[in-house]
């Protein structure tokens, strides 16, 4: 076996381990997307965030009431 054929199949498997940890942390991270919220009649007195991952998210909401913070289920 040369050399290059050699080097080719290290290459693979070192991109493949960086793949693996890629997807690893993507599925196991909670926030995928970020947002904010307001209410469009009265912004002055709500305020809100929510976080959605790929199974679960949660979302704060002030809507002159106080805060009301939910979790919930993603996708599966």
């Amino acid at each position: 076996m040369n050399v290059y054929k050699r080097g080719m199949i290290f290459v693979t498997f070192l991109g493949c381990c960086l793949a693996l940890g890629l997807l690893v942390g993507a599925l196991g991270t909670p926030y995928w997307a970020v947002s904010s919220a307001v209410r469009i009649p009265n912004p002055d007195n709500s305020d809100g965030a929510i976080n959605f991952g790929l199974f679960a998210g949660r979302k704060s909401l002030n809507v002159a009431y106080g805060w009301r913070t939910t979790e919930f289920q993603g996708l599966l």
